[in-house]
């Protein structure tokens, strides 16, 4: 349980930043599906990656010289159980979303849980190493898209809305979104890292990348769909259909294919720190138990988020723990 200290800072955040991605590809479903034209999405982030670059670089200078007192590994670690099942719930929602032949639900959870508990039963390592294969196959898969959707671009689908600025506060919201694995980073690289300079550097790697894709694929969606791309709930997938090169008219399972491996790498990001973060707080509990145990709370918080309508309110929740949780750093006590 302690490779992680072993581990150089560029694997860990190709980690964190492949998993960062999976939102910008699919859409999760609870948020509006009203969304701001591109214009006004391009301003939000403007204002969005500033606030979040300050607040995470604060974060991480505590995390680097202050000590994590335990509530926090453990709160942490019930934070990382919501949003696994909110994970869960969003993929096997996208997955019927998108095939005809639907995938019963037992035979989905004992996809997903067992992939995560196996990559869990690894060190952090291996993760590492799949991440640079997946951050790969992204790469090749978002080339691939650009290009066969190159010949429906058109230019005169911008939408140039008479108020801007009321369009990027609609995108605020969803700019700012603070994912759990931003404040995982920390977690993953040695107390050795360069504080001041490493997590500067590699919050602005995440960030950077990240609101740089979501701003492509937002342009690129209403380049291709314009005002329709605004209503769409899964817009880069809808474009995904549209795309073709040749004869290969159907691209879709192939971006498909690849935004569910996004999936997968970040529901064993979760579990693996689920497992790291118990275990540091409460050091007497097995590994088998922390891992049957987070195993056993997520199906229990999955069924709940399935189960009752009103449990969408579980986005505000994890948003309202994650920023709690950031905000607790500056009180943390300084290491001796």
């Amino acid at each position: 349980m302690q490779s992680h200290n072993t581990e150089q800072p560029l694997p860990a955040l190709l980690l964190v930043l492949v998993t960062a991605l999976a939102g910008s590809f699919i859409r999760p479903f609870g948020q509006p599906v009203q969304q701001p034209a591109a214009q006004g999405y391009l301003l939000a982030g403007l204002v969005a990656a500033p606030i979040l670059y300050l607040v995470l670089c604060l974060y991480g200078r505590a995390s680097a010289v202050r000590r994590q007192p335990g509530w926090f590994s453990l709160v942490l670690a019930g934070v990382l159980v919501l949003s696994a099942a909110m994970e869960l719930l969003q993929c096997q929602r996208f997955y019927n979303y998108v095939l005809a032949d639907q995938l019963s639900l037992f035979w989905f959870l004992i996809l997903a849980l067992g992939v995560a508990g196996c990559a869990a039963a690894y060190s952090v390592r291996a993760l590492n190493r799949v991440s640079v294969m997946v951050l790969v196959l992204l790469a090749l898969s978002l080339l691939l898209l650009l290009v066969s959707v190159a010949p429906q671009v058109r230019f005169e689908n911008l939408l140039y809305p008479a108020a801007p600025l009321a369009q990027a506060g609609l995108g605020v919201l969803a700019r700012t979104v603070l994912l759990p694995e931003y404040l995982l980073l920390a977690l993953l690289w040695e107390k050795e890292t360069p504080p001041r300079t490493a997590f500067r550097r590699g919050y602005a790697l995440v960030l950077g990348v990240g609101f740089g894709i979501e701003s492509l694929l937002a342009a690129l969606a209403e380049l291709v769909l314009g005002a329709a791309g605004m209503q769409q709930s899964q817009p880069i997938y809808t474009i995904a259909r549209l795309g073709g090169i040749s004869v290969f008219r159907r691209l879709d399972a192939v971006h498909v294919a690849v935004w569910l491996l996004l999936f997968y790498l970040k529901l064993s990001l979760y579990f693996w720190a689920f497992l790291w973060l118990v275990r540091k707080a409460l050091p007497k509990v097995r590994r088998r138990t922390a891992g049957l145990a987070g195993i056993l709370l997520i199906l229990c918080v999955f069924g709940i988020l399935r189960g009752f309508p009103g449990a969408v309110g579980a986005y505000l929740v994890q948003q309202g723990l994650l920023w709690l949780l950031l905000a607790s750093a500056a009180f943390w006590r300084k290491q001796r």
